[in-house]
């Protein structure tokens, strides 16, 4: 994505605390606007917000369903697994748990639509890890003569790794860069 040799920015998945993070390292546009300014000037205090060096270390989490829907989703999935197929109830019960599956994807990709033209609009150089994100959230069940260790904790980690929407944050990346920051 970026010249080899140049220093810049980095976005690389990270797992810093309890929720999905991208950690990025940055280096800002010379003359780029640092946040919604009034068109007051500010008075210089050293120390306080300034960039040390060329790099600026910020973690980008990516927002999911609020506590209260994610609880919805969880009791519509164990309804729907003992409704009667084919009923008029477990359609309903199927049709409320999609819509909240929507919501959360709406949620995700409103997220990296609005992350990916910040950074695009506030940094000049954009690096971005190759991440083989198929591969990371390949299966662990194994076979039925070497079975999979940790599956449950794997499915987990896939779960989460695809909800954090990494693949789609580099893609919008690379469609919203100048030109120059192209492949």
């Amino acid at each position: 994505m970026v010249p080899a040799g140049v220093q810049g920015r980095e976005v690389v998945p990270g797992d810093q605390g309890p929720g999905r993070a991208l950690a990025c390292g940055v280096r800002r546009r010379p003359g780029a606007r640092r946040g919604a300014g009034n068109g007051r000037r500010r008075r210089h205090r050293p120390g306080r917000g300034r960039q040390r060096g060329p790099v600026h270390r910020e973690l980008l989490h990516c927002p999911g369903l609020a506590a209260p829907q994610q609880r919805r989703l969880r009791r519509l999935e164990r309804k729907l697994a003992r409704a009667v197929r084919g009923s008029e109830r477990r359609r309903r019960v199927r049709h409320a748990a999609a819509r909240l599956k929507a919501r959360s994807a709406d949620i995700r990709k409103d997220w990296c639509e609005k992350t990916s033209t910040d950074i695009a609009g506030r940094f000049d150089l954009i690096r971005v890890e190759d991440l083989k994100i198929g591969n990371m959230t390949r299966s662990a069940k194994g076979t039925k003569e070497q079975p999979g260790r940790n599956v449950r904790q794997k499915a987990g980690l896939n779960r989460e790794i695809m909800r954090s929407g990494w693949g789609l944050l580099v893609r919008r990346l690379t469609d919203k860069a100048p030109a120059g920051w192209r492949r």
